[in-house]
């Protein structure tokens, strides 16, 4: 095994999972690399797929298949270190002496296959209506006039009329069983597609250490139950040091840039954004890039001349405003020149802009009179949308046993079943299909993609009754002094099962500084709101229930209490960028079997711990700077079970602290100038294991 190998199972080695506790189910997909499986992880008894991977103990030590089994290597560590709604979760890995096995959650859908089995609006429109093709008249020549004259014209005889007209209606058959086969893939489902891929490749190129996927194509991108689609197969990823660019051909002719093709040339994120754009091209043609060649040499060449694969019938699918965004940016995602492409920021940025039918936007003004149509009373705003807009989501089914494998591979077949539509023989997962007003049976989106948006006009406004935000809507403070305030200890609001809810630019606060903090509640299964750019003072933020919130770029400060506290098993949530300081009982408390990812943030001069982790608790502790603490920077409490890596810990009371039967991993974290010695305090009775960057503590 060499040097890089050993860092990589190294990194990874937190996450491995016996495989005994993994049962194996039917075959879901096979390829060069080994095949993958329907399984269940027994103990969580939740089912997953787990791919398996031919690489013997001996080659893995002798050196043979280095180049498999740092591929393996590399998917692995990429994925158990990101974790966001768009990126496939890596439960762990596993191996034998014969295979190695990579365990996430389980998909029923793939993209590819989603567009091969599905036809575009506009080919369903231009087949729906067949009309009848009038057959050109029967010409005789005349062959007894010399002067060029026109010869005269036979009609159709009945014959041939009769002959032509049963052609036709074949054919208007033939369209009819195809559109009665596959349902319609919808433009705004492309849309939805096309914000998912953006918004998880974001996720990973604005990573501290960025992450360069290399292999972005339809085939690795896979859709769960409610069609949330995450991206998938990362072993061709690379952490990207900007200064130290990655290099070497590696890819899929068609989706890969240019500039890739030339091993001497260090290449960087532009290479996903060429191939994000080939993989809109696939949406908008359900095609793959140049379908039309086999000649990987040919497509090399047609690449490096800047020739894009062509979309036919282009200038009409322009009149779509979803399409020609899509189309647009197809082409400025696969500039020539890497530096003409836009960032995935500007990429999400764009297609959350499409204005699409029917947007809602209302105003709430305390100041405002009531002429003037807007809202003095934000609940009245939220309550005056519907709480569905579109296709309500599906629940995640619950834990269970092996059931029959979905759909990797095979075709559409139709049930004639109004639950849906199934990928595959084997298949039980149903596409959520609806039918039109037009009788068009048609995949919509799963979500709104231009929820309604409340504007908060600056004011202060008192809250009396917490605030109820129970469905998909923006709520988006409109300059620097939108002002939420309530009195000590009461609930300024509650955001309870809202799946896609943001609230954005608003300052929330407790009326005194004497007292307990007002509070803010995060709750429910189906809770996947964002949290962004708000400042909350002397107010705790709490996610409980089984929610799983993004909270990012927020300043969280002076609680009485916590400043975040996230608890109860199946309780996630992903804190990342936020400053969190001052909160007298601590910053965060994780407990109960809580697993949120806690990453990038600044975690500073709590009057007690920076980040305590309670009983049962998992997750990720990764990448934050925690200094200036009262008490322990991290605290870990009995049976505490997270991996806490390459954090920055110092100046605090303690640095880390493992109480009694404490769990967890400590790796490549920077511990100084704490006042106790040693920095890293573990009790005798506590399992907590210091991975070898770690030792010297």
């Amino acid at each position: 095994m060499t040097d890089s190998h050993a860092l990589l199972r190294n990194a990874i080695d937190p996450f491995h999972i016996e495989k005994s506790e993994l049962v194996f189910g039917e075959v879901l997909g096979k390829g060069a690399f080994g095949y993958v499986t329907e399984g269940l992880w027994t103990t969580t008894n939740e089912t997953c797929a787990i791919k398996s991977i031919y690489i013997p103990q001996s080659a893995r030590e002798s050196g043979n298949e280095q180049d498999e089994y740092r591929d393996f290597l590399n998917e692995t560590n990429v994925l158990v270190k990101v974790r966001h709604f768009n990126v496939l979760h890596c439960m762990g890995w596993s191996s034998d002496p014969t295979n190695v096995y990579v365990v996430t959650e389980f998909m029923p859908y793939q993209l590819d296959k989603l567009l091969q089995n599905t036809i575009p609006e506009y080919k369903y429109t231009a087949a729906e209506v067949v009309k009848p093709v009038k057959a050109p008249p029967v010409v005789v020549a005349n062959t007894r006039d010399r002067r060029n004259k026109p010869p005269p014209i036979v009609q159709e005889s009945e014959e041939n009329k009769k002959k032509r007209e049963a052609e036709e209606r074949r054919t208007a058959l033939r369209k009819k069983l195809l559109l009665a086969k596959r349902p319609v893939l919808s433009n705004q489902m492309k849309l939805q597609i096309a914000i998912d891929v953006a918004e998880g490749m974001n996720y990973l190129h604005t990573r501290n250490v960025p992450v360069v996927h290399r292999d972005l194509k339809s085939d690795n991108v896979l859709l769960d139950e409610n069609l949330t689609s995450k991206i998938a197969d990362f072993g061709l990823a690379k952490l990207f040091n900007r200064n130290n660019a990655v290099s070497g051909l590696k890819g899929t002719a068609g989706w890969l840039a240019p500039e890739a093709y030339n091993d001497s040339v260090p290449s960087g994120e532009m290479v996903d954004i060429y191939s994000y754009g080939m993989v809109l091209y696939e949406l908008i043609t359900h095609v793959v890039p140049f379908h039309d060649t086999n000649n990987e040499s040919k497509i090399m060449q047609l690449s490096l001349k800047g020739i894009r694969p062509t979309i036919e019938t282009e200038k009409e699918l322009r009149q779509d405003d979803i399409l020609n965004t899509l189309i647009e940016l197809h082409y400025k995602c696969t500039e020539l020149d890497p530096n003409m492409r836009p960032t995935f920021s500007q990429i999400c940025k764009i297609l959350n802009g499409v204005q699409l039918p029917n947007r809602i936007e209302k105003i709430v003004d305390a100041n405002a009179t009531p002429q003037e149509g807007t809202f003095h009373c934000i609940q009245e705003a939220i309550q005056s949308v519907a709480p569905e807009i579109l296709v309500s989501p599906k629940k995640r089914e619950p834990r269970r046993v092996i059931s029959l494998a979905r759909a990797y591979v095979a075709n559409v077949q139709s049930t004639g079943s109004p639950e849906g539509e199934s990928l595959g023989v084997k298949n039980k997962a149903k596409l959520p299909i609806s039918i039109t007003t037009d009788g068009k049976r048609t995949i919509l989106p799963t979500r709104p993609l231009n929820p309604p948006i409340i504007k908060i006009m600056p004011g202060i406004y008192s809250v009396s009754d917490p605030i109820l935000l129970d469905r998909n809507v923006h709520l988006v403070g409109t300059g620097e002094d939108v002002i939420l305030e309530t009195e000590p200890g009461r609930e300024l609001l509650i955001l309870s099962n809202s799946l896609k809810g943001v609230v954005q630019n608003i300052t929330f606060r407790t009326k005194s500084e004497n007292g307990s903090s007002a509070k803010i509640r995060i709750q429910g299964n189906d809770c996947q709101s964002t949290f962004t750019g708000c400042n909350l003072k002397g107010v705790q933020l709490t996610i409980e229930d089984g929610a799983d919130p993004f909270i990012t770029k927020c300043r969280i400060v002076d609680s009485s209490n916590i400043g975040i506290r996230i608890h109860g098993v199946e309780t996630k949530g992903t804190i990342m960028g936020n400053d969190i300081s001052q909160c007298k009982m601590g910053n965060i408390y994780v407990d109960d079997g809580a697993d949120p990812v806690i990453e990038k943030n600044n975690i500073h001069h709590s009057g007690s711990h920076g980040i305590v982790l309670g009983r049962k608790t998992v997750g990720y502790i990764i990448d934050n700077m925690i200094y200036e603490n009262a008490a322990s920077g991290i605290r870990l409490e009995y049976d505490a079970d997270p991996i806490i890596e390459t954090n920055v810990i110092h100046k605090n009371e303690i640095g880390i602290q493992a109480n009694d039967e404490a769990l967890g991993r400590l790796y490549s974290n920077t511990v100084t100038e704490n006042k106790i010695k040693p920095e890293v305090v573990i009790a005798t009775s506590a399992r907590t294991l210091l991975c070898a960057d770690d030792a010297d503590y």
